[in-house]
């Protein structure tokens, strides 16, 4: 199952998940994708250092949407 992690701050479980996963540990799982809501995040950081390459890496910035409802369909 292809996973999309979503993060906003520290990303420590998304760490996690991918270095676990690409330990092997996780059998079934491939971290895909990273979104953050923050751009200054240190998880985003932590997650390229954790294996997350850094085209699968993506800001999706709340701040650049008229309202909740946009940033959510950018989501999608």
């Amino acid at each position: 199952m292809r996973l999309a992690l979503l993060i906003s701050g520290g990303g420590t479980t998304a760490a996690a998940i991918i270095a676990e996963a690409a330990k092997g540990k996780l059998r079934g799982i491939e971290p895909a994708l990273l979104i953050s809501s923050n751009p200054e995040a240190a998880g985003i950081e932590r997650a390229k250092k954790s294996g997350m390459p850094g085209a699968s890496v993506h800001v999706v910035n709340p701040r650049e949407f008229r309202s909740a409802r946009d940033f959510g369909q950018a989501l999608l």
